[in-house]
């Protein structure tokens, strides 16, 4: 098996439990919480709108309706509100995560053996770790496992809402969740493959800056003409590196535009089969 393909989803949620077990396990009892608050979110406007609107449609008395507002509008209120103080509670404790995980990187490369401080395999693991780490990226990471979670939950309560209206919007609403979940595992695979590649020529990137900056070469530099020498190796490698990015870009603008037709596709093929149902199927059956 190629070392370079990503680990698959499930592989780094383990590790990334593991490590939270190591300093809180209190803290899945929070993100449990914030999954089950934060994926009742849409329900009462879902469920309570549609009633609102028959209320309209059929001709319902004004203060039933009204009724039904209220209840809508305090329920969606309660639950927000409850969502925030979960949130507020869990941020807390994943930035205490944050802070001891910047800890513990900074002590390995402390007790690291020195041979391998000069690896280059070393030195590109230790820039992902402490650019994950200080740009918050670990702390965005714990996030979307909750924002996962939280959406397959959501999205469980869609399809059967969507089921009880027409077996037909199911299957296609079904259908675009498959392809468009494929596109965008395919596109982290590929992002994760560029990266790879990325952090090598970053590296190297800023040792040639570091050593033109270096007032211990300067001198030598200088002397040699080692400038253009210099230059040119730095422009090569950044040519690299921003072909390497546009690769990206272009692999996440076709998978948007996969996403887009899906999308219009989805919402056309939906009226088509409401409208058969509606107008044709109804009209048969009389």
């Amino acid at each position: 098996m190629d070392k370079s393909e990503p680990k698959s989803f499930w592989s780094n949620i383990i590790l990334l439990f593991r490590f939270i077990a190591g300093i809180d396990k209190k803290i899945f009892t929070w993100l449990g919480i914030s999954v089950c608050i934060s994926a009742l979110i849409p329900f009462p406007y879902i469920l309570l709108s549609r009633k609102v609107i028959d209320s309209f449609a059929n001709g319902a008395d004004y203060p039933a309706t009204v009724k039904i507002i209220i209840i809508m509008a305090v329920s969606g209120w309660l639950i927000k509100t409850m969502n925030q103080f979960i949130n507020t509670e869990l941020d807390k404790k994943v930035k205490r995560l944050e802070y001891e995980a910047i800890q513990r990187l900074f002590y390995k490369m402390s007790v690291l053996d020195y041979e391998l401080l000069d690896d280059a395999d070393t030195k590109d693991k230790f820039g992902k770790a402490t650019k994950c780490v200080m740009a918050l990226n670990f702390y965005e990471l714990i996030l979307s496992v909750r924002t996962f979670f939280s959406s397959i939950l959501i999205l469980l309560g869609v399809l059967g809402i969507i089921a009880s209206v027409d077996v037909w919007l199911l299957l296609i609403v079904s259908f675009v969740i498959v392809v468009n979940a494929y596109a965008n595992s395919r596109l982290k695979k590929y992002r994760y493959k560029i990266d790879n590649e990325l952090w090598p020529i970053d590296r190297k990137m800023e040792w040639y800056m570091q050593f033109s900056a270096n007032i211990e070469y300067a001198k030598e530099i200088r002397v040699n003409q080692l400038q253009k020498f210099i230059f040119d190796k730095y422009r090569k490698l950044s040519d690299t590196y921003y072909k390497l990015l546009d690769q990206i870009t272009n692999s996440e603008g076709a998978v948007k535009h996969i996403g887009l037709f899906l999308s219009m596709l989805q919402e056309n093929m939906a009226y088509l089969v409401l409208g058969y149902k509606i107008l044709v199927k109804n009209t048969d059956s009389r």
